[in-house]
């Protein structure tokens, strides 16, 4: 009767563990499926930044190529001006050097009729007959005519270039007003580019900011899914390693060459394996990465922990590619073997702990090799 009560009550716990693991798989099951949703909110809030990003990127690209264009434009305007500016400069020296000539001949012709006028006015009027006679002052006269005439004909004719010179001053005063216009107009354009450029950058930066951190959230809650995925799949397939005794997989394909004796000199706590070159080295559990790094006197070392009491450790591996903290099942390849001083050559040191302590692994894997 005590027997029987005692059946009944393991199969009354029976069924309470397994309807508590029902609901809990409910729970997970509806977690996955609310980060799920998550997961898609933030791809499309992630598409559409990208694409945000996209567009700026080509925007701020099509305005650095107009300011490059109108920074040429500026350099070839600068060029022209400065030749226009330095032909005005020449040109003004031109017609100062004509206006102090201008000034000089008619200074020149004021002196010679100040002279020479008078003289020949002041005898015709008093009708005295010129010592030389009438025919030298006429030839007089006649030759004082022809000088005045010389020197006014020069003067016209520096008034005249003088004229020429002062028009092409203006012709060309007017086109480097025009170059400068020029000039300013486009500087005034690189200035809205600029501007425009800048504001381009800061919303990029602002848009990337948001990129950058949509895609930690996403990150994030791939993370939750994966983790979410394993506790699922733990509890569905029972992958709790303490149920696992006696049938986990080898780690790796080969011969035992070195046994658990914790009684030997130093004590051997796992089991060593003479593999061939760059074998597969497997989890023999589902677990989570806790160390993929290089120890002392192991090499390079992955360490898995299995739930919350069991860790399995694989040693001597010539390359890892678990990352620390990502969950791994039963079976996933997590590194390749490398050379183990123990065997001279290609191996795999294994252990496995339970609360830190090394267990017999040859007890819990498939069969005795």
């Amino acid at each position: 009767m005590r027997g029987f009560v005692v059946r009944a009550v393991l199969v009354a716990l029976l069924c309470c563990c397994t309807a508590v693991t029902a609901v809990q798989a409910q729970d997970l099951t509806r977690s996955i499926r609310e980060q799920q949703q998550k997961a898609k909110e933030r791809e499309a809030r992630l598409k559409k930044l990208s694409k945000q990003e996209a567009r700026l990127s080509r925007d701020m690209q099509t305005t650095e190529a107009r300011i490059r264009s109108l920074e040429k434009s500026i350099a070839e305007s600068e060029k022209k001006l400065a030749k226009v500016e330095a032909s005005l400069q020449e040109t003004g020296e031109r017609l100062k050097r004509l206006s102090a000539d201008t000034r000089a001949v008619q200074d020149d012709l004021g002196r010679l009729l100040a002279t020479l006028w008078p003289l020949d006015i002041q005898r015709r009027s008093a009708g005295v007959i010129p010592p030389e006679g009438w025919d030298a002052a006429s030839r007089r006269y006649v030759w004082t005519r022809s000088l005045y005439e010389k020197v006014d004909a020069r003067q016209k004719e520096l008034a005249r270039r003088q004229a020429e010179v002062e028009s092409v001053l203006a012709e060309r005063q007017t086109l480097a007003d025009e170059a400068r216009s020029r000039l300013e107009a486009v500087n005034a354009v690189k200035k809205d580019l600029l501007q425009n450029k800048l504001s381009y950058r800061r919303k990029l930066q602002t848009v990337q900011k948001s990129k950058a951190s949509a895609e930690a959230e996403l990150h994030n809650v791939l993370d939750v899914i994966r983790s979410l995925n394993f506790r699922l799949e733990k509890q569905r397939g029972g992958r709790d390693i303490a149920l696992l005794k006696g049938i986990l997989p080898w780690p790796a394909d080969g011969d035992v060459a070195v046994r658990y004796n914790l009684k030997a000199s130093p004590p051997v706590r796992g089991v060593g394996l003479r593999v061939h070159k760059n074998a597969p080295v497997k989890a023999v559990a589902w677990g989570k990465v806790m160390h993929n790094d290089v120890l002392r006197g192991f090499g390079r070392v992955v360490i898995l922990m299995h739930g919350t009491d069991y860790y399995s450790l694989y040693a001597y591996l010539s390359d890892s590619f678990a990352e620390v903290g990502e969950n791994v099942k039963q079976g996933a390849v997590i590194g390749t073997a490398g050379y183990y001083p123990d065997v001279n050559g290609d191996g795999l040191y294994f252990e496995l702990r339970f609360h830190q302590k090394a267990i017999n692994p040859e007890t819990w894997l498939t069969a005795v090799k």
